[in-house]
């Protein structure tokens, strides 16, 4: 409001004065604070309300926070005219792109394994590309067969030895126990370590203690079904699809119930809680219970020796097959912290009874907790955990081994319940693209931010639990990467080429590729498997792979015209006659290489420090690491732009014959499940006591123990249609379920190989040259889930499709079935 005085010095003008002075004094008035010193000139005393802090909310950081682009030095190429140049295998149109992109892949070739496009190069003259993908993917098979046949040949004995040992300490204190509610518990131990056994050893005899027997068929029935059911012995939901083997766990019976065993000693665990828990007539104690457990460790022997040892030695050996995943929800206790506290072995049962009535016991395994390294959260980051989900220091469990696995793989059972059985939901939520991103995978961020309008609001929420996934937090806020064995190789992959190289290997769709192969690797760790190894030694095929080539009738071109030079190298349209042989290329990656030979010694050094090594892949083992070496030496010597020495060249121009010992076939796929929900699943069992009706019917829809056996490895698993909302768990912990999803899950596939044409220069005669390499192919899938068997029947039919970000380099032409000397009708692209 806004006041006019008049200047009149008359007494008209004094009045008005005082009256505006006397308004301004009762606006100041009314203004004033509550209980501030000032002159009240209202008439009637102010009601004011009680003020109250401004409440801030805390707001979920957006899709576009999570998501940052980074500044890559990319390369531009300039377009190569190839308008009219016929190039075999290659529609015209395919041949425009290559011009201006350098390179293209068909996918889904009629090959079978990477080496085969190499021995067709090889006898038909032509250049070789040796890529990343084609030295991984046999390393892969390899060291996946070595863990696997350590699992079923060493680890699984030093298992059942321990179990055994571990069972009669337990039979034994169950006949001493006098009081039913510890009786009630030790049996529950039995039952625990007996459907360890009998996953390992379907011919072990279960004991005929109490309720023993039938607590132990159910839960088996359980794990077998692949559902959200209520265990019998723990009382407790668990998500059973973590239980399904898949992959290269899946091609034996051993192999699946080594994977079925190692699930249940890791994932069932026992809260540190000092309560009773379970319905009216369950006294067990869970704190007590974990306790019994670890004196049937501690009181046990293996072979004359403690079999604490042996579970120190098994527990060695199990890392290496995965990276722990310790959760940031819990704090994990192991037996070598009860070992802290209980240090002495108690003598008797009775001693060990009267120690858990000392609350001084209790008191110690909470400090034990306590001094465990801190959470692995930040202050204010993208870490930071919802207060919904209430305080951490809550959760503490005792478990008899870690969970062990990938890292990623609890968020991707998650995300199933997330995504849509339509294609337009996988391509809301792009696997490769989110993982490799998480793992510090640059131009994935960068794919993500371009198409950040298709992608699903949810992952705002979804992302952040897979970086908890994938990073840890340093005491100084730095963020780095958790150990896991994989992505220490593959990580190289996403890292761009330093100068020196082929333009093709530096620009922006180059990268994506290279995203599509880490992530096809990791999905090939796996799934792929090779053969027992054969005596022959692959030193022997680098020999013959250096012994001179056969003659060839290939020309080469150079000049001004790099269309001239391709047509004349790739359809051998001779326009000038030449006798240099055809140039080769080795991907320059130097780190990969040098990881790898990294890996294979380190790999080699812990099966052998544990006693799991095998002598008989010992000579393979040191082949892989020479040739390695030696591929890191070309790689360093082609970045520095030097020529290679003529055994060099005669390595990669028989590349095939190195990789024929040790290839295998591609195509493969691994599924995730949405876990669909038992119709009982939400009922609480009555315990192990005879009236537990809810527990039996918890399982009635799961399968026999024989069917689930004969079963067993089946790949497809029906969606249940029970609706199911899922709690973002990096731990692979069971998910609560609500109204919101009811989705079935996806398949993560790679096809046969892909044919890669790439365009390059030979850095000393400047001279274009088309060659050709194998390369991953990948493929994202909604549900209905897929066997390896369904796999191939759609890759032979052509029912396929890439992910949508990377089809700007896929081509996948329409092909005419053949059938080659060395297997069923395939897919032919050339």
């Amino acid at each position: 409001m806004f006041v006019r005085c008049s200047n009149d010095r008359t007494g008209k003008g004094r009045l008005e004065k005082r009256l505006i002075a006397a308004l301004c004094a009762s606006v100041v008035a009314a203004a004033a604070p509550l209980g501030a010193q000032s002159i009240d000139v209202s008439p009637y005393p102010l009601q004011t309300r009680q003020s109250r802090p401004i409440e801030f909310q805390k707001r979920a950081p957006g899709l576009e926070e999570l998501i940052q682009r980074s500044d890559m030095p990319f390369q531009i190429l300039q377009p190569i005219p190839l308008q009219g140049v016929r190039i075999t295998g290659l529609y015209p149109k395919t041949v425009d792109i290559l011009g201006f992109n350098y390179f293209v892949v068909v996918n889904n070739t009629k090959y079978r394994r990477l080496s085969d496009i190499y021995r067709d190069n090889r006898l038909k003259g032509k250049s070789n590309f040796v890529t990343a993908d084609s030295i991984i993917h046999p390393y892969t098979a390899f060291t996946n067969r070595v863990l696997a046949d350590a699992a079923v040949k060493q680890l699984t004995p030093d298992l059942l030895l321990l179990l055994k040992g571990m069972l009669k300490v337990s039979l034994s204190d169950c006949e001493e126990a006098e009081d039913a509610d510890i009786r009630e518990d030790i049996e529950r131990n039995i039952a625990y370590l007996s459907v360890a056994l009998k996953l390992l050893n379907p011919g072990f005899q279960i004991p005929e203690i109490g309720n023993v027997q039938r607590l132990v068929d159910l839960d088996l029935k359980c794990i077998f079904s692949g559902k959200i059911l209520q265990s019998a012995i723990f009382d407790r939901e668990e998500d059973f699809s973590a239980y399904k083997p898949q992959g290269w766990y899946a091609t034996s019976g051993d192999l699946e119930g080594f994977y079925r065993c190692r699930q249940w000693l890791s994932r069932m665990a026992y809260p540190i809680i000092d309560v009773s828990e379970g319905t009216e007539g369950n006294k067990a104690n869970s704190f007590r219970r974990s306790v019994l457990l670890f004196r049937s460790l501690d009181m046990s022997e293996a072979l004359g020796r403690p079999a604490s040892e042996l579970w120190s030695r098994l527990l060695r050996g199990l890392v290496i097959f995965g990276t722990p995943l310790e959760s940031w929800r819990e704090r994990t206790l192991y037996p070598q912290d009860y070992k802290l506290v209980f240090k002495t072995s108690p003598g008797s049962l009775k001693v060990t009874l009267r120690a858990l009535a000392e609350p001084l016991y209790r008191t110690k395994l909470m400090l034990a907790i306590r001094r465990q390294k801190p959470m692995n959260l930040g202050s204010a980051s993208i870490f930071e955990l919802d207060d919904s989900l209430g305080p951490v220091e809550a959760a503490a469990n005792f478990r008899l081994f870690p969970l062990i696995g990938e890292p990623e793989s609890p968020w991707l059972r998650s995300a199933a319940r997330f995504i849509s059985p339509e294609r337009q939901g996988i391509a809301s939520w792009p696997i490769a693209l989110l993982d490799t991103y998480a793992w510090g995978g640059q131009q994935a961020g960068n794919i993500l931010a371009d198409n950040i309008r298709q992608l699903d609001p949810a992952l705002s929420q979804a992302l952040p639990e897979l970086q908890h996934c994938v990073l840890r937090r340093l005491p100084g806020g730095q963020t780095q990467p958790v150990e896991s064995r994989r992505w220490q190789i593959l990580g190289s992959l996403l890292h761009q080429a330093p100068e020196g190289v082929p333009g093709a290997l530096r620009t922006e769709l180059w990268m994506t590729r290279k995203v599509e192969s880490a992530f096809a690797a990791w999905v090939d760790g796996l799934a792929s498997i090779a053969p027992p190894v054969s005596a022959e030694g692959m030193d022997n095929a680098v020999a013959v792979a250096e012994s001179p080539p056969p003659q060839s009738s290939q020309t080469s071109a150079s000049g001004s015209n790099p269309a001239a030079a391709l047509c004349s190298s790739e359809d051998q349209l001779q326009l000038r006659r030449s006798k240099i042989p055809p140039f080769h290329y080795l991907e320059p990656n130097p780190e990969l290489f040098r990881k790898l030979t990294s890996d294979a010694q380190k790999l080699m050094s812990d099966l052998c420090a544990t006693g799991y090594f095998q002598e008989s892949y010992r000579s393979r083992f040191l082949d892989f690491i020479r040739l390695f070496q030696r591929l890191e030496k070309i790689a360093d010597t082609e970045i520095r732009g030097q020529p290679l020495n003529g055994l060099d060249k005669k390595l990669l121009g028989n590349i095939d014959l190195v990789l024929d010992k040790v290839d295998v076939p591609l195509a493969a796929t691994i599924a995730f499940d949405a876990a669909p929900a038992g119709s009982d699943s939400g009922t609480r069992s009555s315990g192990a006591g005879a009236e537990g009706k809810e527990a039996s019917n918890s399982a009635k829809n799961a399968p026999s123990l024989q069917e689930a056996r004969s079963g067993g490895r089946q790949d497809v698993l029906k969606a249940g249609k029970d609706e199911q909302k899922t709690t973002w768990l990096s731990s692979g912990h069971t998910a609560s379920r609500g109204s919101d999803s009811q989705f079935g899950g996806f398949n993560l596939a790679l096809g046969n190989p892909g044919m890669l044409f790439i365009i390059f220069q030979n850095p000393r005669t400047l001279e274009w040259t088309l060659g050709r390499g194998a390369l991953y192919t990948y493929y994202e899938m909604p549900a209905p889930l897929l066997s390896d068997v369904m796999w191939q029947h759609k890759l032979e039919a052509g029912f396929f499709k890439p992910p949508t970000w990377s089809q700007k380099f896929d081509i996948v032409q329409t092909a005419s079935p053949v059938r080659t000397p060395s297997g069923p009708a395939v897919k032919d692209t050339h």
